[in-house]
């Protein structure tokens, strides 16, 4: 059977210049956020106006490397965001309001979609392409599209990905809705006092082929809305529950299946209670419900690359056989104590093929969910 197999993928986050950096610092629970917020580190030379599309393209052409694809030619491109280069342009356009000039061009505005147009032509990508900004739900979305036309056949290689730089736009904003921390974020924690900022750049090189031993393979995925409101999700978790529940019929698999669950975790109180009754209203006819954990107090949360980052270290997990901490995590309340919340490096190799669902939830209702496994036999 021909499935989605990851040939190549790259991270760069506020907790490592690759993937196996960021992975150490999840595997040993080291934050590397500061004051609640998370910035490429410095060495990685992406702090220009350029910013964003550096990352892009280093993660990107890190994951080709990794796939040993010579070209992107009749390859698929999907590209998730929500602020693009707005950080090379907020700061002239908000000059430009307090002291406006003659100059129309004074103001280098650049919408989201050139964000992929440069992208394809700097890769000399001529496949199909496709921009998703749908809030923090968006690369999760991206890499369940790419799946999709890997199943459809529409392409037999597509590159996905996601990346987010921060603007004082995105600062304020949330700042407004009082959701930030500038603490280390503690998702499902009963003291979590709000969520933590942060950059990130993840591209994943997926293939229709033959999965083999060791392969790790994206089985299927499902998206979900709850529209219950702008910001909020729904208190009840339904959005997220059948985002996860049609993901595992996509994959063919049942409950009994998963062996761990990647959450969204954001740290922030109504995401933690609506995704923890979510979890909990889904897995609690089986026998033993799954681990859950959330690696946000590691790397915070890169909104719209957000779901991209954190299944690149899925799949370093499921590499290693082992299942994240979640970080930050000491006792749950009410709502989170129902789920079984992983606080310790834990082995997988006792599982025959080890199956994880990976879960995100964004602004306005948006809900995406992800199946992966690693082959074993």
């Amino acid at each position: 059977m021909r499935s989605a197999v990851v040939k190549g993928v790259e991270s760069f986050s506020c907790a490592g210049t690759n993937l196996e950096e960021i992975w150490k610092a999840v595997a040993v629970g080291q934050p590397k956020t500061e004051n609640g917020l998370g910035y490429f580190p410095r060495s990685l030379n992406l702090l220009s106006t350029s910013g964003f599309h550096k990352a892009c393209l280093m993660s990107a052409s890190a994951a080709i490397k990794q796939a040993g694809w010579s070209d992107l030619k009749n390859t698929g491109l999907i590209l998730a965001t929500t602020t693009g280069y707005l950080a090379g342009w907020e700061t002239g356009l908000m000059d430009y309001f307090r002291a406006p000039t003659s100059k129309a061009d004074s103001t280098p505005y650049s919408p989201l979609g050139l964000c992929l147009e440069d992208l394809s032509e700097t890769l000399q990508q001529t496949g199909p392409r496709l921009l998703v900004t749908s809030a923090c739900a968006a690369s999760t979305q991206a890499i369940k599209i790419a799946v999709d036309w890997l199943k459809l056949g529409k392409v037999d290689r597509v590159l996905v990905g996601g990346a987010e730089v921060l603007c004082e736009l995105t600062k304020s904003g949330f700042g407004t809705l009082q959701l930030l921390s500038t603490e280390t974020c503690r998702p499902f924690d009963k003291t979590r006092s709000g969520i933590n900022l942060s950059e990130a750049a993840a591209f994943i090189a997926l293939e229709k082929t033959e999965a083999v031993v060791g392969d790790i393979e994206i089985l299927g995925g499902a998206l979900a809305s709850d529209a219950n409101h702008m910001t909020a999700p729904s208190p009840t978790g339904a959005g997220s529950q059948t985002s996860m529940r049609l993901a595992l019929q996509s994959a063919h698999l049942s409950l009994e299946d998963v062996n761990w669950i990647h959450a969204h975790g954001t740290g922030s109180d109504q995401n933690d209670k609506a995704e923890a009754i979510a979890i909990q209203s889904l897995f609690s006819s089986g026998n033993e419900p799954p681990w859950v954990c959330s690696t946000k107090a590691i790397h915070g949360h890169a909104l719209g690359a957000s779901g991209a980052l954190e299944t690149s270290i899925c799949i370093a997990a499921l590499r290693k056989n082992l299942i994240p901490a979640s970080t930050g995590f000491i006792e749950g309340d009410e709502t989170t104590r129902q789920i079984r919340i992983n606080q310790e490096l834990r082995e997988t190799s006792r599982f025959k093929d080890t199956v994880l669902l990976k879960n995100t939830l964004g602004f306005g209702g948006v809900n995406a969910s992800l199946v992966l496994r690693r082959r074993a036999s």
